[in-house]
């Protein structure tokens, strides 16, 4: 913040040969020719916040800098004031293996699948499989295949020479 100091006056301007009164509030008070008599009182002092009201757009902030307004853009939000944005406010912004999820693209796998599992990314969907040599709903668990076990007999005839 910065301030700004204002004096209130009260200057006698002698009009049509009536004295009228006239509050004056500025910077810098001079009696101009046709002022009687000008009285300053006490100064006034105003601070001025050059971030309120915020210059900047919508999701940016606004820190005072040597009593400017320098304007960001929001942690995890893109471009620059006033166009500062988020990622993206659809999958359809992100790139095929991406998904908006909470204005950001993401991997959307991490989660949705079960164990043993496996899961890509199609068009922005995650797609779960169950492991090769696993079963089951890839949603929830896949559990490995049961092996076929074979009883081999082995039949030894006598050596006969």
């Amino acid at each position: 913040m910065f301030l700004v100091v204002l004096f209130l006056c009260v200057c006698t301007v002698l009009h049509d040969y009536m004295l009228i009164s006239v509050f004056v509030s500025a910077m810098y008070v001079a009696c101009a020719p046709d002022f009687y008599i000008c009285m300053c009182i006490a100064p006034v002092i105003e601070e001025v916040d050059p971030c309120n009201p915020s210059p900047c757009g919508p999701y940016s902030q606004c820190r005072n800098v040597n009593a400017q307004g320098v304007c960001s853009c929001l942690p995890t939000y893109i471009g620059s004031p006033p166009g500062c944005r988020p990622e993206c406010v659809a999958s359809s912004e992100c790139p095929q293996n991406r998904a908006c999820i909470n204005l950001k693209c993401v991997d959307p796998c991490p989660g949705p699948c079960g164990l043993n599992t496996r899961c890509e990314t199609v068009n922005h969907s995650p797609i779960c499989s169950c492991r090769q040599g696993f079963t089951g709903d890839p949603f929830t668990r896949c559990y490995a295949v049961p092996r076929k076990h074979y009883l081999i007999h082995f039949l030894f005839l006598p050596n006969i020479q």
